[in-house]
């Protein structure tokens, strides 16, 4: 389930790993050089492979990190939903 929420995000907001690509290499799975193919500019299965062990790859993932664009999403989230009660309060 956490490999379905990592790549729907990783996906949908262009992004890979918490700071950037180099994340994956401190994790087991980024040991062998590989970051999900989730990563990927242009998504194709086997993607990723080997993107860690060769800078010219990195070019083919997303370098930007997941956690600034999530905390983009939320803060966004937040103004919204506490300029609407407000917005209410002063209406009435």
């Amino acid at each position: 389930m956490f490999y379905n929420f990592r790549n729907i995000v990783q996906t949908d907001f262009k992004c890979c790993g918490v700071e950037n690509y180099k994340d994956w290499h401190n994790v087991t799975f980024g040991k062998t050089g590989n970051v999900p193919d989730s990563c990927c500019k242009d998504f194709t299965s086997g993607c990723g492979q080997d993107v860690l062990n060769d800078p010219i790859l990195a070019d083919k993932v997303f370098n930007d990190g997941c956690f600034k664009k999530l905390e983009t999403v939320n803060s966004v989230l937040l103004m919204q939903f506490n300029i609407r009660p407000c917005a209410l309060v002063i209406g009435t």
